[in-house]
């Protein structure tokens, strides 16, 4: 079933937050830029990655307007609860790159509650079955991947290799919210006179 409204310009900032993240990666690994650091350059690179989140949070607002996760109170309330834990991350990374503190607290609230959010929302789209085909599949695929990465790893912390194949978990939902929207339809054609 196709989603009752365009969605495809959420669908790609979705995917172009999910390609820039994947740059941002190369670069934060090939130079260490890991958090917490300083320098004109791992300011720049943070401020890649939220740029490119923020892509990722517009793919999510789309996925709500499009209604993938159903109207029902489950499927609203856990993509909800993902977009505010996605948005407290952005923010909490946004203030804590600006005031130092690593461990502010609205990175572990965005951080574990988008792990929880995007899971939840995997499968309110599967029971809603609003999306056909592979496309029902991808948000929970995308909400899985991490838990059971640090689930067979025994550590949350992540690799190279995880963060782009996460990224490109990403990517595959905001094509599946791409695919399943509506092309705007164009009017009637004036005749020429």
């Amino acid at each position: 079933m196709e989603s009752p409204t365009n969605t495809r310009p959420f669908a790609l900032a979705g995917m172009a937050g999910a390609v820039f993240f994947f740059i941002n990666l190369v670069i934060e690994y090939r130079y260490d830029l890991f958090p917490p650091g300083s320098g004109p350059l791992f300011v720049a690179n943070a401020l890649g990655f939220y740029a490119s989140m923020l892509g990722l949070l517009l793919m999510l607002v789309g996925m709500w307007r499009a209604r993938a996760a159903g109207d029902g109170r489950f499927g609203r309330l856990s993509l909800g609860f993902f977009i505010a834990a996605w948005t407290a991350l952005i923010l909490g990374g946004f203030i804590s790159l600006f005031t130092g503190n690593a461990d502010f607290f609205l990175l572990a609230v965005g951080g574990l509650g988008g792990l929880l959010g995007s899971l939840l929302t995997g499968i309110a789209v599967v029971f809603a079955r609003r999306w056909t085909g592979w496309q029902r599949f991808a948000p929970l695929a995308q909400g899985l991947f991490i838990p059971s990465m640090m689930i067979l790893r025994g550590t949350p912390e992540p690799t190279f290799v995880i963060e782009v194949v996460w990224m490109a978990f990403w990517f595959l939902t905001s094509l599946a919210l791409y695919t399943m929207s509506k092309e705007p339809v164009a009017g009637p054609v004036a005749p020429a006179n």
